[in-house]
């Protein structure tokens, strides 16, 4: 019993590194496509920080990014306007920016786009106008 633990346990670690690296990997060329520092992408926490500040958000949303429960929503919001950088929609930065985040950065990272820096000048996004497009979302789906 405890050598199938210790096995599920070496497996789990090994998929949760691949999909770690994964992450970092498109991050990487998500930041040199964005002009931040690339090697950033490497470092845990500090790369959601960097990029919080590349999308041209304030510095505060990184810290409600953490709180439990209204740190999805700033996440959310956050993925979006990285997102409308490269000229995807809100389906797929909802979904691929956030849960499917190893996947999604490396779709962007290998993206031929070049990003729209305008977006970063843009105000803050409107968190009631954020919820309304996550149910109108959902309403879609059902």
């Amino acid at each position: 019993m405890i050598n199938f633990i210790l096995n599920a346990s070496i497996v789990l670690l090994i998929v949760f590194l691949v999909t770690y690296f994964a992450y970092c990997f498109g991050l990487f060329f998500v930041f040199k496509k964005i002009n931040a520092r690339p090697w950033f992408a490497f470092v845990p926490i500090l790369n959601f920080h960097e990029l919080v500040m590349a999308t041209g958000l304030p510095n505060r949303w990184f810290l409600y990014c953490l709180l439990p429960y209204a740190g999805g929503i700033y996440s959310i919001a956050v993925a979006d306007r990285l997102g409308r950088m490269f000229g995807k929609r809100f389906a797929f930065s909802a979904f691929w920016l956030t849960i499917g985040s190893p996947i999604g950065m490396n779709i962007l990272g290998f993206n031929k786009r070049t990003p729209d820096f305008s977006i970063k000048k843009e105000p803050k996004p409107d968190l009631n106008e954020l919820k309304y497009r996550l149910n109108r979302l959902k309403s879609k789906k059902a």
